[in-house]
């Protein structure tokens, strides 16, 4: 068994840039990167979404719904543009720009 892995080199944006998924085939197999971000940035935007577990887990079933049967794993990093709302442990919301 060989693996040839896609790597793509990009300049960091850091004003813009919002996240990073990685994972493995069983992801890649039914997702798109484009749908994949999307997916991502749609829980965060739109859903309030900031446990990045609870969106790796979305992701994951959103692979298996597309009838995925490969092995599954999913590690998203939220850099601070993605302007997360982080709940404090006083049920209070703050925004999380530092990274």
């Amino acid at each position: 068994v060989t693996v040839h892995p896609d790597i793509l080199v990009y300049t960091r944006e850091p004003t813009r840039d919002e996240f990073v998924v990685l994972a493995c085939d069983g992801i890649w197999d039914r997702m798109t990167n484009r749908d994949c971000a999307d997916l991502v940035r749609n829980l965060v935007r739109k859903e309030n979404e900031s446990d990045a577990g609870l969106i790796c887990e979305e992701v994951i079933d959103t692979a298996l719904e597309l009838d995925s049967r490969d092995n599954m794993t999913c590690c998203t990093i939220f850099f601070p543009a993605a302007d997360l709302n982080v709940p404090n442990n006083n049920g209070t919301t703050t925004i999380n720009v530092d990274g």
